[in-house]
């Protein structure tokens, strides 16, 4: 761009036709919308007041000063002579700035016959013009027609092609990105068509939209209407927004400007369960294509290889490149540019590239050796390195990333593109709140009145409003005062009195428009209210469930924990009876004195002790059992250990002798079969037992039968070789026995109930990094100025010396004669031979036919192409 950088916006209709010739009138809302875009845009503008008469308006000398840019708005005849005075004004003044008409109601030829550079008619979006100005700014009249640029310092492509689509020229729009190349053709700014590389139409279009860094050439050129896209402006720039829209939802973290390259170890670890397509997408990330060219080279389709991409990047097929990635390659091509401006780049290039070669070499083994060992069997000979060599490591540096914001244009109000995030010299703070889980619904979903629902959400609204410049809107008197909180609406003001019949209908429709919006807000609480009652309701009955259900519960657990209570208490006594009568000793001792004043011992120790008490009165031979212990049980089964304690003694020695015995009984549920016969014990001692005369000892009594509700067991000896009893007896007849007690309930340890709605995480909003663009080349009229005096330097050098000799020229003739000689008798007959012959039709076969080749076709579907899957055979 040029030194010249400031913009004039003049409007018509800005002046009062009532006021005094010789004063100025207020700039209207069109200006204000005007002046405060540029401004969001970094360009100083300034607004130009216009009187009445046309014929008074004049332009100071500090007002052209730096001038760049005139933008002129109105309609009908006044909006005509404004630009022709204006084209006069910069005549006189010697200044050489282009004019841009923005405005309704005239025709374009005579715009241009007045002096308008471009003709921008309404409606037309606000950053359409904005983007047009700073294209024209500075321009000289000579390269007007031929506009060139980059996206980076200008805008994105659906913006620049919508832009360039207003003014309603046949031209050609070039787009280059180091060798690749993409080209838009307009035919009286209507988009007719459209290729990049081999793609043509509306996905060539699509495919330039993901272009993020690139340089372009506009120029006016007769275009034939080839009318390859089949799509209206609006429809096809809606499209183009949607396709967006849809990319960004599908890249997930993936962004057009990213480099990525494979994990080769991954890839080798999964092996065949990759499939051959998608090795096929792999293998085009190769550390230097960013993924737009990436989704250009694809065979498949875009969404189908994004997601492609995006799925190899989650499980680890892909990964970001190590190396960072020049940023503008395609400096390389053009070094003349470099040349011409002076600038030293090339040094850079050289340190870049040394800095990036001294990265560590991989070692890749030859095709023929396998091993340590080559062909011939040798051992190779292995060079030492040093050890305390350190390898040099490459200063990865890492740009910031492009986002795909930048793509998607903002379809909320009056969007001017990529601007600003506040008004300049205006300052708002706060804090955004979201609703979450917990807060209320609005519950709108139940709502069945059909025309109150569109009502509440109308469906008749576009994806991004037409910005109409509106002359007689209310405007802000500044830049501050636009960014400031709007005030709550005011009761309307009283209507002026109408000067013409459009004042009057613009005055009814606002009356219509606000009653319409006070309609809508009034509804719009009313059915608040419903649903806020209704989920009030909705929220006392389900509290008044849940503490039913919580009663019902405790109730029942009360009850339980009382059964099972009693249960317990009944199995205690139980057992507590059985093993009284187990230790009942008056049916096991001989003596029945004895029994009636003897304790029940409750242990082997306390037995011993008293049996040696009593040892000296008289021998005595008694058993006792300890209760049983059941040691295993199964659904089918129960096995049960116990101990026979027999006791033996004189006079002069006692015998203590523990026997146990086990019992196996087979539960049906409640009849008991032993598995063995019961045994009644004949103990015999080993050695001799003197007994005194006087006293006899007594023959020891058996034991006692078993009740009839035990069990029978069976009785081991023990296992010292000596035989002490002979077994035999007849096997009795199964008994009933009772069912065991049921064991004690576990405690409910588990955790008490909860209600309440699992609420989703909220997602984390990565705020989008800005970039601010890079200046390619500072004054390109300086540039041109240079080319065009080294072309004229050339053009007044002399002319170079022929090398033609008369001695040469003589060569060059005889060998010419020699070359259109006749040919010898030898060659004529050889190519007659050839000619002459005769030579039988050939006879068409089927085989010259491709009729066949659909038989049997069948297309190969993407998801067979993704997951390797074979179509059926016919």
């Amino acid at each position: 761009m040029s030194g010249l950088s400031k913009v004039i916006v003049v409007s018509s209709d800005s002046g009062d036709a009532g006021a005094d010739p010789g004063t100025h009138g207020s700039s209207g809302h069109a200006s204000r919308q005007l002046q405060l875009g540029f401004v969001r845009e970094g360009v100083p503008a300034h607004i130009a007041r216009v009187p009445s008469d046309l014929g008074r308006f004049d332009l100071a000398a500090g007002e052209l000063e730096d001038t760049g840019l005139l933008v002129v708005g109105g309609r009908d005849g006044r909006a005509v002579e404004l630009v022709r005075r204006a084209r006069e004004l910069l005549a006189q003044r010697n200044v050489d700035a282009p004019i841009v008409f923005a405005g309704h109601g005239v025709a374009r030829a005579e715009l241009e016959a007045a002096g308008a550079d471009e003709v921008v008619l309404q409606p037309v979006y606000l950053r359409d013009v904005v983007t047009i100005g700073r294209l024209l700014r500075g321009q000289p009249s000579t390269h007007r027609s031929h506009l060139v640029g980059n996206l980076a310092e200008t805008t994105g492509v659906l913006t620049l092609v919508r832009a360039l689509s207003a003014l309603g020229r046949s031209a050609v729009l070039t787009l280059m990105r180091g060798l690749r190349r993409g080209e838009v053709r307009f035919f009286e700014g209507e988009v007719t068509s459209a290729q990049v590389g081999l793609i043509h139409g509306q996905a060539a279009l699509h495919q330039l939209l993901l272009w993020t860094e690139a340089r372009f050439d506009y120029h006016h050129e007769s275009v034939v209407r080839r009318q390859q896209i089949p799509l209206g402006r609006e429809e096809l720039f809606a499209d183009a927004e949607r396709f967006l829209a849809g990319v960004r939802e599908s890249s997930g973290s993936l962004s057009p400007s990213m480099v990525l390259e494979q994990d080769i170890g991954r890839i080798q670890m999964l092996g065949k369960q990759i499939p051959t397509e998608v090795h096929g997408v792999l293998r085009m990330f190769d550390g230097h294509r960013v993924l737009a060219d990436v989704l250009e080279d694809s065979p498949y389709r875009l969404f189908e290889t994004l997601r492609v991409a995006q799925r190899a990047l989650d499980v680890g097929l892909l990964r970001k490149a190590s190396t960072p990635r020049p940023k503008a390659t395609w400096r390389a091509v053009l070094s003349i540019e470099e040349w011409l401006v002076g600038d030293d780049s090339k040094g850079e290039a050289r340190v870049r590239t040394a800095i990036a070669d001294t990265a560590p070499v991989p070692k890749v083994d030859k095709p023929g050796n396998t091993g340590k060992f080559s062909k011939s069997g040798k051992r190779r000979k292995r060079t030492e390195r040093r050890a305390n060599t350190p390898l040099a490591v490459p200063v990865v540096t890492k740009g910031p990333d492009i986002d795909w914001g930048s793509l998607v244009p903002r379809t909320i109000g009056a969007e001017v593109g990529p601007l600003a995030g506040v008004v300049p010299s205006a300052n708002a703070s706060g804090e955004i709140v979201t609703p979450t889980r917990e807060a209320p619904r609005e519950k709108l979903e139940a709502l069945m009145d059909t025309g109150k629902r569109e009502r509440i959400f109308p469906t008749d609204i576009g994806l991004e409003p037409s910005v109409m410049l509106d002359e007689h809107g209310p405007t802000q008197s500044s830049a501050t005062e636009a960014a400031s909180p709007a005030a709550p609406p005011a009761a309307p003001p009283a209507a002026p009195p109408p000067s013409d019949d459009a004042a009057r209908e613009r005055e009814i429709a606002q009356a219509q428009v606000r009653a319409l919006v006070e309609r809508q807000r009034q509804e719009s609480g009313e059915a608040e209210a419903i649903v806020r009652a209704a989920e009030a309701r909705a929220k006392v009955e389900a509290e008044a469930r849940a503490a039913a259900d919580a009663h019902v519960i405790a109730v029942a657990a009360k009850a339980k924990a009382k059964a099972d209570h009693a249960a317990r208490e009944q199995a205690a006594e139980e057992a507590l009876t059985r093993r009284v009568q187990k230790f009942d000793l008056s049916e096991v001792t001989p003596m029945p004195a004895r029994a009636k004043t003897a304790s029940v011992p409750q242990t082997a120790s306390d037995l011993v002790k008293r049996l040696i008490d009593d040892e000296r009165s008289q021998p005595v031979r008694a058993i006792v059992e300890t209760p049983d212990v059941t040691v295993a049980e199964t659904p089918t089964a129960t096995v049960a250990v116990r101990d026979a304690v027999s006791i033996t003694h004189t006079a002069e020695t006692a015998r203590l002798v523990a026997t146990p015995v086990a019992t196996v009984s087979e539960v049906n549920p409640w009849i008991a079969t032993p598995v063995s016969t019961p045994i009644t014990p004949a103990v015999r001692t080993a050695e001799p037992a003197p007994v005194p005369v006087s006293q006899p000892a007594p023959a020891p009594q058996p034991a006692p039968a078993p009740p009839a509700e035990a069990p029978v067991e069976t009785q081991d000896e023990p296992s010292d070789g000596v035989v002490r009893s002979r077994h035999g007896g007849a096997q009795t007849a199964p008994v009933v026995v009772r069912r065991p007690p049921p064991a004690d309930i576990p405690p409910d340890d588990r955790p008490a109930l909860q209600t309440g709605e699992i609420a989703a995480s909220q997602p984390v909003v990565v705020p989008r990094a800005a970039t601010e663009p890079s200046i390619l080349i500072a004054d390109m009229a300086a540039v041109q100025s240079a080319v065009s005096a080294i072309a004229s330097v050339q053009a007044a050098a002399p002319a170079t010396p022929s090398i033609a000799t008369p001695a040469r020229e003589t060569a060059v003739r005889e060998v010419r004669r020699d070359a259109t000689g006749a040919f010898t008798p030898l060659e004529e007959d050889f190519f007659r031979e050839g000619l002459d012959e005769a030579r039988p039709p050939r006879v068409a076969s089927a085989s010259d036919s491709f009729d066949d080749l659909d038989d049997g076709y069948q297309p190969t579907g993407f998801w067979d192409r993704l997951l390797g899957r074979k179509p059926p055979r016919r």
